[in-house]
C-alpha cells in the first residue's frame, strides 16, 4: 500500500502508514464484530504485501470468541511482526498464547514484542527492518 489510509469501527481505529505499518488502537472489550473488522483490515493491507502491526491495547481486552476468530483467520504470512503497546500481564499472556497456537499449527512465525509507547513501538519496527535488510 503506497498511501495512508484509515478505518474505524466504533471506538476502534486502524490507520496505515507507508511503507508497511498498520497502527491500531483498541479500547474496551473487542468483541467478535470488532475482531472481524480488524481481520478484514489486515486482509486489505496484506494484499499489498506483509506489514508490521503496531497495536495499542491500553485498556482493552479480547473476548474468548474473538481470540478464536483471530487464530482461525489471521494468516501469519500477512505479518512481518507485531508490537503491542500498553499490554498488561493478562494481555501479554493471551498474545503469547496466540503465538503458541500458531507454532503448534506449524504456521510461519513472526516476531512479537511489547512496548510502553508508540515511539517505542516505532523504534522496534525500525530495528526489525534493519535486521531484515542485514539478514
Amino acid at each position: 500500500m503506497k498511501q495512508s489510509r484509515e478505518w474505524t469501527c466504533g471506538v476502534q481505529r486502524s490507520w496505515f502508514e507507508p511503507p508497511d505499518i498498520l497502527w491500531q488502537r483498541f479500547r474496551g472489550v473487542a468483541a467478535l464484530e470488532e475482531t472481524r473488522w480488524s481481520v478484514e483490515v489486515y486482509r486489505q493491507v496484506a494484499t499489498h504485501g506483509p506489514f508490521y502491526a503496531a497495536i495499542d491495547v491500553t485498556g482493552s481486552e479480547l473476548t474468548s470468541e474473538s481470540r478464536k476468530f483471530l487464530v482461525d483467520n489471521v494468516r501469519t504470512e500477512w505479518l512481518r511482526g507485531v508490537v503491542y503497546v500498553g499490554a498488561g500481564l493478562i494481555q501479554r499472556a493471551v498474545s503469547k498464547g496466540l503465538m503458541l497456537t500458531y507454532l503448534f499449527d506449524k504456521r510461519p512465525h513472526y516476531e512479537v514484542a511489547f512496548a510502553n509507547s508508540l515511539d517505542e513501538a516505532r523504534h522496534w519496527i525500525e530495528r526489525q527492518r534493519t535486521q531484515r535488510k542485514a539478514g
